[in-house]
């Protein structure tokens, strides 16, 4: 939820603003760096005993290779490419 408020209170910041590289800018706004700062603004207010940090393959839970999701870079090309665009308008 917090993530989520983070990503709306930052969005005016990103509208229609063109980045040189959009993946460093769609990381801040809605990836691991909004993730990381959520989590920092949710420890800052106090210890959060029900959170804990699953394992790197989510403690087996994680699926790492969908069927099938090779057809996404054969109809659009990968975001990481991206120069001089927007990410949001």
């Amino acid at each position: 939820m917090r993530t989520i408020a983070n990503i709306c209170a930052e969005y005016p910041r990103y509208q229609g603003k063109v980045f040189g590289f959009p993946k460093d800018a769609i990381r801040e706004l809605t990836g691991p760096i909004m993730f990381t700062k959520s989590l920092h603004d949710a420890y800052a207010e106090g210890p959060l005993p029900h959170v804990v940090q699953a394992g790197v393959d989510f403690n087996g839970q994680g699926i790492f290779a969908l069927k099938g999701s090779k057809v996404r870079y054969m109809t659009a090309p990968a975001y990481t490419k991206a120069k001089n665009q927007a990410i949001v308008l």
